[in-house]
């Protein structure tokens, strides 16, 4: 079977919950002592498609100004991001834009959700339903509410991404044309 890698970054302001959000769906646990990150972390996970393992690289990068610079770095061969916002902390969701904008600036791919987290304290929201869908609308991607601490909505994101992975390696034939094919008894590295 051949694999190829491919890499999706998350972004957003520091203390949105990136990291959980990944553990979540990595581990299905919730730790709230996670560090924050720093530079950048990487997460390897694997999607069957037919003939082919395509193994995602679930890159975290750390939200606090110092490492922004990093970001043009790991968007230019990312295949999608998910830019990820505090339903608590209305600062951070009025600088998705600035994140999609960035992104696509620098990505070859313009594949983006929005991950409305801390959705379990959404009595403590400072954001409504309503302008994460119009918000979405404005950016042309889907905003999905989640949460890490619960797991809510977080399955659900990384189904509507692997789709769409899936869909873009076929559409575009990436597995013929794409230089980092190689077969699956080798190591791969990321980022």
């Amino acid at each position: 079977m051949q694999e190829i890698s491919l890499r999706v970054v998350t972004i957003g302001d520091s203390k949105v919950g990136k990291t959980s959000l990944i553990y979540r769906y990595i581990k299905d646990q919730y730790d709230e002592n996670l560090s924050p990150t720093v530079g950048v972390s990487v997460y390897p996970r694997v999607l069957p498609l037919e003939k082919y393992n395509v193994v995602v690289n679930i890159c975290d990068t750390a939200g606090q100004e110092k490492y922004r610079s990093l970001g043009s770095i790991f968007y230019h061969n990312a295949i999608g991001a998910i830019v990820v916002f505090d339903v608590t902390n209305r600062e951070s969701f009025e600088n998705v834009p600035k994140w999609v904008e960035e992104y696509k600036a620098n990505a070859q791919e313009p594949l983006v959700f929005i991950a409305a987290n801390k959705s379990d304290i959404s009595d403590k929201a400072v954001i409504t339903f309503d302008e994460t869908l119009e918000l979405a609308n404005q950016l042309e991607t889907q905003c999905i509410w989640t949460s890490a601490k619960d797991g809510s909505g977080v399955t659900d994101l990384f189904e509507l991404l692997n789709d769409e992975i899936k869909e873009y390696v076929l559409r575009s034939n990436a597995i013929i044309e794409n230089p980092t094919t190689k077969p699956a008894s080798s190591s791969s590295s990321c980022c």
